[in-house]
């Protein structure tokens, strides 16, 4: 995919740095028969990638410099963990949301019968400021 996108008519490199990247590439996956052509890749990428302006168009689960730490590259497996770290945590905010509704309702449903005592104790304090005055005024 590198190649294909960096190389223009009659197969020539769009600029010298990624000619040597592509050489590079080639004598790695010459040198190096058992290393995935994506390690051959991110190895490469990662040495050329702060001297040229090439960016990394990948598919699937390839380079991502973002997730790099203390210059290690990302591997399939690496990126594998920190998708599923995400699924986790996603999990985890969805029932943290369900239960939070489920609060939310639970409060309502307590907040309308405080409004209904609250509405019958005005009721009876009504009723017996009346009887308390009707009483007060027979004596």
């Amino acid at each position: 995919m590198f190649k294909a996108t960096y190389t223009k008519k009659k197969d020539k490199p769009t600029d010298p740095t990624v000619a040597n990247a592509m050489r590079r590439m080639d004598e790695l996956i010459t040198n190096q028969p058992n290393a995935s052509e994506n390690e051959v890749f991110n190895q490469v990428i990662s040495e050329v990638s702060p001297e040229a302006h090439v960016s990394t168009l990948t598919y699937g689960l390839g380079i991502n410099q973002s997730k790099r730490k203390k210059g290690k590259r990302s591997s399939h497996l690496g990126t594998l963990k920190i998708l599923e770290d995400e699924r986790i945590q996603r999990q985890a905010a969805s029932e943290k949301i369900t239960h939070l509704q489920t609060e939310l309702t639970e409060l309502k449903s307590q907040l309308q019968t405080m409004e209904e005592m609250k509405s019958q104790f005005a009721k009876l304090k009504s009723i017996f400021e009346h009887q308390f005055s009707n009483s007060n005024a027979s004596s």
